[in-house]
């Protein structure tokens, strides 16, 4: 009787010292994910540690499409200082068209865009041995619209609408026999990796353009302030969903000038590009950086000599960098 008895405690006593054991793991390993939301809520930018979706992910998506606002195509790269130095890829591809309406002197604006953004961080190390690495990616596609308004000769006013739909997912690689055998599964079932997310998204923009000649200069300014709400649907696990509102301004100016050249028999101009871009409100932390400015030219082919759809196109480069972040884009613009 003694033995079976002494028998069910030991097994009973492991089964339950292997589930302590595991939840301290959890909690020890989760803690470096954990410390960028505790620390934005505290707002200390300097204690920030992994950029921590699903929620920065709704920030990304919100930025991605406050970033259509500009119908250029375009791809940047911010690299964000914090630990485990996190990386984030953005690309853009828009259609954007103007319909004159002649009796109004307005033009209707109807457009669709293509986003991609991915994160990628270094691997983080676990204390038995090992480590994981996490990525995050998320894609979408919006159709909108608004109207300009010229309200003077040289100031037009433009409210813009977009909505559409994304799609989130986390992939993370542990690496170690107990990271596989102990860490992913317990990780997995309680979807702080490798989960999966579609989402909604609905963003406003107000633009205020001002146009510009400064003898052989055109400068054209804008300033923009643009809203976007993300929300998570059909989620592989409720923990993974979330509802983001994101809030951002940004300060444009590009400065072009014939160059008074032609290459393959196209006249060629140049154009400065100056930016400011800014998150605000109470999200505007979930990236790992919440401004930065933009410098950079564009070399623009004047094609309307062929008459086809489009008049012009350039190609250009932007450094940027701000606090906590640095980085660079490549873009493409085109004339209608």
């Amino acid at each position: 009787m003694t033995t079976p008895f002494l028998k069910l405690i030991c097994i009973v006593m492991r089964t339950v010292t292997k589930k302590i054991f595991t939840c301290l793991l959890i909690l020890l390993s989760v803690n470096s994910m954990a410390g960028a939301i505790s620390s934005q809520q505290r707002g200390d930018l300097n204690e920030q540690q992994i950029i921590n979706p699903p929620s920065q992910l709704g920030a990304g998506e919100a930025f991605l499409t406050n970033m259509i606002v500009d119908p250029s195509v375009e791809s940047a790269t911010y690299h964000v200082d914090a630990l485990n130095n996190p990386t984030i890829r953005a690309s853009k591809i828009p259609i954007q068209h103007h319909y004159k309406l002649a009796e109004y002197n307005w033009s209707i604006i109807s457009r669709v865009n293509m986003g991609y953004m991915t994160v990628h961080q270094s691997a983080i190390e676990t204390p038995w041995g090992g480590s994981f690495k996490p990525s995050w990616e998320g894609a979408s596609v919006t159709f909108g619209g608004g109207i300009e308004v010229p309200i003077s000769e040289r100031w037009t006013l433009a409210p813009t609408l977009d909505l559409g739909v994304a799609r989130f997912r986390n992939n993370t690689k542990f690496y170690g026999t107990f990271n596989n055998e102990t860490l992913k599964p317990a990780f997995n079932n309680n979807a702080i990796t490798n989960w999966k997310s579609q989402a909604s998204t609905l963003s406003g923009a107000l633009t205020l353009d001002h146009k510009r000649k400064f003898g052989d200069y055109n400068v054209d300014s804008r300033l923009i302030y643009a809203l976007s709400k993300v929300k998570t649907f059909r989620e592989s696990s409720q923990l993974r969903s979330f509802d983001e509102q994101v809030d951002s301004a940004a300060v444009r100016v590009s400065i072009k000038k014939a160059l008074g050249i032609s290459l393959f028999n196209y006249p060629l101009s140049g154009i400065m590009h100056i930016s400011g871009n800014s998150f605000v409100g109470g999200d505007r932390h979930a990236l790992g950086f919440n401004e930065y400015g933009e410098l950079g030219a564009s070399l623009v082919f004047d094609i309307s000599q062929h008459q086809w759809a489009i008049d012009s196109f350039s190609l250009g480069v932007k450094g940027l960098y701000g606090q906590n972040v640095r980085g660079w884009s490549i873009l493409m613009d085109y004339n209608i």
